[in-house]
């Protein structure tokens, strides 16, 4: 019994645990994880939880916890920039998913991407007589595909996320979402015409609101080449 607490003992270390939910009783945290079976299929298809997650953990067996809650946890990353990394897309799926710094006695299970899919370093965010606006961009190494994850949250009303499939093919992102004005933007450059010399130019995406409605505009903002043919 003793070799055993030691050996959890040497094993404990530094983690960031992600936090979906929870409560003060079994019944809160069961079902705050009936939420997270009901909201997370889409979300699953970039990021997979580590096996056994999750699940609910009692905060008191945990230093660094405030005891007397029965948590919901996603995952515990030893490494604090994979952790943050996690965190900002799930707080941009559910702005109630927290971050907490704790002492960890178990392996490492921290949130992996699926299928070569990453997102943006962080969220972005902008306030808009309306209401405000949060997005994340995420793509995958190696391949066209772009999709922006845009979250509206209405003054005086709901909160509603959308997702957008966005250029791929003959576009690269240029960099991440940045608040512009009243709105959310990227750019991206894409191809234009193809011949001896292919033609390309500088997109600019926005996102705004409009009659409390997310609004999708792009635009071309430079020529950076024109296409030449012999």
């Amino acid at each position: 019994m003793l070799s055993s607490l030691l050996a959890l003992s040497l094993a404990a270390g530094p983690s960031t645990l992600l936090v979906w939910g929870g409560g003060k009783t079994p019944e809160e945290a069961q079902k705050s994880l009936a939420e997270w079976k009901t909201k997370s299929p889409e979300w699953l298809s970039w990021v997979q939880l580590a096996a056994g997650y999750p699940r609910i953990i009692e905060s008191k067996t945990v230093t660094g916890l405030n005891p007397g809650f029965h948590i919901v946890v996603l995952g515990a990353c030893d490494d604090g920039i994979a952790g943050a990394h996690a965190l900002d897309l799930f707080k941009l799926l559910e702005p109630s998913v927290y971050a907490k710094d704790v002492t960890w006695a178990e392996a490492s299970a921290c949130p992996a991407r699926v299928a070569d899919w990453d997102w943006s370093p962080e969220v972005a965010r902008v306030k808009t007589k309306q209401g405000s606006l949060s997005g994340l961009l995420l793509f995958r190494e190696n391949a066209p595909d772009v999709k922006a994850a845009i979250r509206s949250d209405i003054k005086g009303g709901a909160s509603t996320l959308k997702w957008f499939d966005e250029k791929g093919g003959d576009c690269e992102l240029a960099g991440p979402f940045e608040a512009r004005g009243s709105g959310l933007a990227y750019e991206s450059i894409c191809i234009t015409g193809r011949c001896t010399s292919n033609g390309s130019s500088k997109f600019r995406t926005t996102f705004s609101l409009k009659d409390g409605q997310i609004e999708r505009t792009s635009k071309e903002v430079e020529v950076i080449s024109k296409m030449f043919c012999d």
